[in-house]
């Protein structure tokens, strides 16, 4: 037996090599296309301008740290001075035409009263306050996000059903006409059902309208249109009761831990205000140099 003889007595159809081929690239196409929510919040966090500021707004808050640092350290100034004669009298011999006068001084603070030490607490605190600011801003834009891409997913499914909807009332109507034509039902049934079908078709446009709104939020949550959205999953690790939620809500919240943040941080500013009339203590050695040149 010839190889020739073996391909043909093992055909393979090249309609269904060719059937296989599109299956596979369209359940291919689909499950990259795919997108799930942790997805969803992965880019939400990536690409939302309200988070990107609040991190932003943050960054500047830290700063604020070393910022109040800076007024316990060493202050250091220079100054020069710098003349000339353009005209010399005729008797002033030993008057120079040129002079120059560099000057240096330098402060350190010993005591300022506490102002320093409570600046640098009340920044700290603005600091920690700033972060549960930004955890409460994650949350609320994850909400967001969660509802959002569950309004998309809804608002889906009520298209399909108006859609569904709308051929099986068009196909009654077609049923209903060509009764009519045989003189089985009357005008009337024509237009009851024309009068359905009308209906049905403003509410199909009503549902895309509210899905465009869906996928517009969407888009201005994440940042990019939804794509082939799956069922969320079961929510994990819930409170077993009201009780228990509102316990760990009174411990964890961001808000509640950057409101104390703030009253410490206005404590510390107390301090500050309190050491303004308090002595202040500081080294203020000083020195120059000076170059004349005829």
């Amino acid at each position: 037996m010839t190889m020739l003889d073996t391909d043909k007595k093992q055909p393979l159809p090249r309609a269904r090599w060719l059937a296989g081929l599109a299956v596979g690239a369209l359940t291919l196409s689909s499950a990259a296309h795919a997108e799930t929510l942790q997805e969803a919040l992965a880019k939400a966090y990536e690409n939302n301008p309200t988070l990107t500021a609040a991190r932003a707004g943050q960054r500047a808050n830290d700063e604020n740290v070393p910022i109040q640092k800076s007024g316990g350290l060493p202050d250091v100034g220079v100054g020069v001075d710098y003349q000339e004669n353009l005209v010399l009298p005729g008797n002033s011999f030993f008057s120079p035409k040129r002079f120059v006068s560099v000057g240096g001084q330098l402060s350190v603070p010993i005591y300022q009263g506490g102002a320093v030490r409570n600046a640098v607490k009340a920044a700290k605190f603005r600091v920690e306050a700033g972060q549960a600011d930004l955890r409460a801003t994650e949350a609320s834009i994850f909400a967001q996000t969660v509802g959002a891409y569950m309004d998309v997913i809804r608002d889906q499914a009520i298209v399909q059903l108006n859609q569904k909807n709308v051929a099986v009332l068009r196909t009654n109507l077609q049923a209903t006409s060509d009764r009519f034509e045989i003189g089985d039902l009357t005008r009337t049934d024509v237009a009851q059902s024309e009068a359905r079908l009308a209906l049905a078709e403003g509410d199909l446009r009503t549902a895309e309208a509210n899905l465009i709104a869906s996928r517009e939020s969407y888009v201005r949550l994440v940042g990019e249109a939804p794509v082939d959205l799956e069922q969320p999953p079961q929510l994990p690790n819930l409170p077993a009761s009201p009780d228990e939620a509102v316990a760990i809500a009174l411990t964890s919240n961001p808000d509640i831990e950057a409101a104390n943040q703030a009253v410490n941080a206005s404590r510390a500013d107390i301090g500050v205000a309190r050491a303004t009339r308090l002595a202040k203590l500081g080294a203020p050695p000083s020195g120059g140099v000076h170059n004349k040149q005829n």
